[in-house]
């Protein structure tokens, strides 16, 4: 962890779009991996067929599980609640309009 220390430590402007940047981002997070501090996870994830991408939770709108109300994946405004896009009943791809599908990625 001796880049956690040199990351929040120098009062330097880094830029992030540089080689030894991508070096040091890239050991720090092998690193992660090697101690168990972090994971990689298959998880299930709305697709869409028709734009041929993963999409986030804010772009996926449906039902509200809990009220009935219209959603977008990530929360209903209705009463405030947190959701997952996975939750929605009808849901649509907020990009064309057409419902998602699921599938499996790595996280």
């Amino acid at each position: 962890m001796k880049y956690l220390t040199f990351l929040f430590s120098k009062k330097s402007i880094i830029l992030v779009n540089t080689q030894q940047h991508h070096k040091i981002v890239q050991e720090l997070f092998l690193e992660l991996i090697e101690k168990g501090l972090i994971y990689i996870k298959e998880i299930e994830q709305t697709y869409c067929e028709h734009d041929q991408q993963f999409l986030p939770d804010r772009y996926v709108e449906g039902i509200c599980p809990n009220c009935g109300a219209n959603a977008r994946g990530d929360q209903c405004d209705t009463y405030s609640n947190v959701l997952e896009s996975l939750e929605l009943s009808d849901r649509k791809c907020k990009i064309c309009g057409n419902p998602p599908t699921t599938r499996k990625t790595v996280y």
